[in-house]
């Protein structure tokens, strides 16, 4: 029987793929393009928002799905994952406390998020999926922060989980929200950290921080965590997930939903996927794509579409050539196209792999 994802602005069937529209786009695409390509929902940044001081002005534009003209469902994350990268990494100057965290950039500007202000903010853009907020770590911190990460988490998602239910109590329609696992590279720690999650009760859980490792590789074994000890029933997120090889092995794992920038950066940095022939007739445990980059001379005198066997805007409109001179000239649209067709790409592995 075919999972599927009910929000209050459509169905997904799953497994699906959220391109990321951080700040309530996807660079070089705008929605109705987006939606062309099959893409049945996009994922958006709290944090992100919230900093540019947008959350108030897309409330009065009548919601995140009003205001980028995006009538499907949207993931808006969280900002725990920039929390770790500027507090975390770069140090610009934020701090963590027990309240939640602080932002600040070169400027001395600050943003606080805490658990509940995360809830809030999601609840006034009007969210489909709302992510609570996590204390993020990279892998190589030492146990320790490791711990100490994990023991926020467990505290910031009981503290968002009731504030949630507290604000949208008597509400007859709500989205759906989910927590997000942590504890590195440890198998049992994200373990531990899953297993108290599920005392809360959450609709999703999701694989937080790095799921790819030095080398590129997956790491399945503390992947394989989210999916086996949480609910069955419960959806499971693989953020940061992945090239279509990494996709395809997290399906099989059990995972439902995905985001990750590869598609449209790659796409803006000339590197286009192709099926390595009829996309149904293919086997996708081996290698069943290949990419072509339009950096390559080669191309310059190929009449071909991008990819034969693609039935995007780009490819049944447009030849290698053609896409290969635009980027030679610098044309914003070149981005644009290749774009849209790895976008296509994307969500037909999906519909693949349902």
């Amino acid at each position: 029987m075919k999972k599927v994802l009910k929000t209050h602005h459509g169905d997904v069937n799953l497994p699906a793929f959220f391109p990321d529209a951080t700040r309530t786009t996807i660079k070089s695409v705008d929605t109705h393009a987006v939606l062309a390509t099959h893409t049945p929902c996009m994922v958006m940044n709290t944090y992100h928002l919230a900093n540019l001081g947008l959350v108030d002005i897309i409330a009065e534009q009548g919601g995140l799905h009003a205001f980028p003209g995006w009538n499907r469902p949207i993931i808006t994350d969280s900002g725990g994952f920039q929390a770790m990268s500027l507090v975390r990494e770069f140090n610009t100057g934020g701090r963590f406390t027990e309240d939640g965290v602080i932002f600040q950039d070169a400027a001395g500007n600050k943003l606080e998020l805490t658990p509940e202000s995360c809830i809030d903010y999601q609840l006034k853009l009007g969210s489909d999926i709302i992510m609570i907020l996590d204390d993020c770590t990279k892998p190589d911190m030492p146990m320790r922060e490791q711990l100490k990460s994990v023991e926020r988490t467990i505290r910031w998602a009981k503290r968002a989980r009731e504030h949630f239910d507290k604000v949208t109590h008597g509400a007859k329609t709500k989205p759906l929200i989910f927590s997000i696992v942590q504890g590195g590279a440890d198998r049992e720690l994200r373990r531990t950290c899953a297993v108290e999650l599920t005392k809360f009760n959450f609709d999703g859980y999701a694989f937080g921080g790095f799921p790819i490792n030095e080398a590129g590789q997956l790491q399945e074994e503390t992947m394989q965590a989210v999916v086996d000890d949480t609910p069955a029933e419960a959806f499971k997120y693989a953020m940061g997930v992945g090239t279509p090889e990494q996709i395809v092995k997290s399906v099989a794992m059990g995972y439902d939903l995905f985001d990750v920038v590869i598609p449209t950066r790659e796409a803006r940095h000339r590197k286009l996927f192709i099926w390595n022939g009829k996309p149904e007739e293919l086997d996708l445990n081996t290698d069943f794509y290949s990419s072509i980059t339009m950096k390559n001379l080669s191309l310059q005198n190929d009449s071909e579409p991008i990819d034969p066997h693609c039935d995007c805007h780009t490819c049944q409109n447009y030849s290698r050539a053609y896409v290969h001179a635009l980027f030679r000239a610098d044309q914003s649209v070149a981005g644009q196209l290749a774009s849209i067709h790895n976008l296509r790409f994307y969500a037909k592995l999906m519909k693949l792999l349902s």
